[in-house]
């Protein structure tokens, strides 16, 4: 009788050949959605990388007890599905074997400096861990946050007053972007526009 010895590699996970800058995303960002108006305007050049490990983790997720997490990982999984339906990124599932030590977080760093990638996530910690480790983050917040208009102390604006503030004297409303302002001395105009 004869002796059959297998071999096993260790091989690590690769990209199909893409010209363009890989991104890669956590769950986080795809739970989100805002990536799909992101990407479909343009703002996202590159592949954008899903790893196999993060649909399994949104899966879990989907599988939970928890109606609101179910509910969230279930949108996530759909946007993953609305991305591969996009025109204007490439969409590539990678798959990064199981998962060992370390979790899903760990394999993102891990994979984006392997493949010199960049890394889109809403999660600050792991946003913060990758910036140590020298991976460029993305993130959609930040991008929010320096889209806002610019107003200087003084200028005046007419806004809606909708509800009272902390103080019984003031008044808060909303600019257009969702900015909350709260106006001194006027908890007794609210419902109207000052």
């Amino acid at each position: 009788t004869g002796v059959l010895y297998l071999s096993l590699k260790n091989k690590a996970p690769r990209l199909k050949n893409t010209q363009q800058r890989a991104i890669f995303l956590d769950s986080s960002a795809l739970i989100d959605g805002r990536i799909v108006d992101v990407a479909s305007n343009g703002f996202l050049s590159g592949t954008l990388v899903v790893p196999s490990s993060v649909v399994r983790e949104m899966q879990y997720l989907a599988d939970n007890g928890d109606p609101e997490k179910r509910s969230r990982a279930r949108h996530g999984l759909d946007v993953v599905k609305e991305l591969q339906a996009l025109s204007t990124n490439d969409v590539q599932i990678l798959d990064d074997g199981l998962l060992g030590d370390g979790g899903v977080d760990e394999r993102l760093v891990n994979l984006s400096k392997q493949h010199k990638a960049d890394l889109l996530t809403l999660d600050f910690n792991l946003n913060k861990v990758a910036q140590v480790e020298g991976v460029t983050v993305l993130n959609i917040n930040q991008l929010a946050q320096s889209l806002r208009m610019s107003y200087l102390p003084g200028e005046r604006r007419h806004i809606s007053l909708v509800q009272k503030g902390q103080d019984s004297h003031q008044g808060v409303g909303y600019i257009e972007d969702g900015t909350m302002v709260v106006v001194e001395q006027a908890g007794s105009q609210i419902g109207q526009s000052v």
